[in-house]
């Protein structure tokens, strides 16, 4: 079971067996629409989602990327929205410090963020899809054709779609 076509293309590359592979969208992210009904309070802004590139020892250049998201940004709003495994404290006074005004938040929904933003920015985060899924204007490390490509269909159906298949597969076993 995958999220997209284009996930399907990329394992079937991979060497997976085409006959083997069925999309059928990923339950986190076939219905994004949803986040669009929340209670955030800001709307048309700049959101930037960080990712502990550091925390798991890849190394990050932080200062230069908020530089990057503030030149961007062109003097528009901005909000940080942590990554919950990165160090908070040290982020928060690097924000302080290159972006100077932004608004910072530790918790609250990513999601919901995205989509009361204009654009966003991350690294190398799943909140891609999110931003992608809801047409903003969304800056990745990921080569933006890649993500497109691989995003997750919106079907709102994907664990009933998961299920069929694993109901096809038992009764093809011939399991009870």
């Amino acid at each position: 079971c995958v999220a997209s076509d284009g996930y399907r293309d990329l394992f079937i590359g991979k060497g997976a067996k085409a006959e083997k592979i069925v999309v059928t969208g990923i339950p986190n992210f076939d219905h994004c629409e949803r986040y669009r009904d929340n209670s955030f309070p800001h709307r048309h802004y700049v959101l930037v989602c960080t990712s502990p590139l550091r925390e798991v020892f890849r190394g990050e250049d932080r200062p230069s990327f908020i530089r990057n998201a503030v030149a961007l940004a062109n003097g528009r709003p901005m909000i940080f929205k942590f990554h919950p495994n990165e160090d908070l404290v040290r982020a928060e006074k690097e924000v302080r410090q290159y972006a100077p005004g932004a608004l910072t938040f530790r918790d609250r929904s990513a999601e919901e963020m995205i989509a009361n933003c204009d654009v966003l920015i991350t690294r190398y985060s799943s909140t891609a899809f999110v931003g992608l899924a809801l047409g903003k204007e969304t800056y990745s490390d990921f080569p933006a054709d890649d993500l497109r490509r691989l995003l997750p269909v919106q079907n709102n159906a994907a664990a009933a779609n998961i299920a069929e298949v694993c109901r096809r597969v038992i009764a093809d076993r011939g399991i009870q």
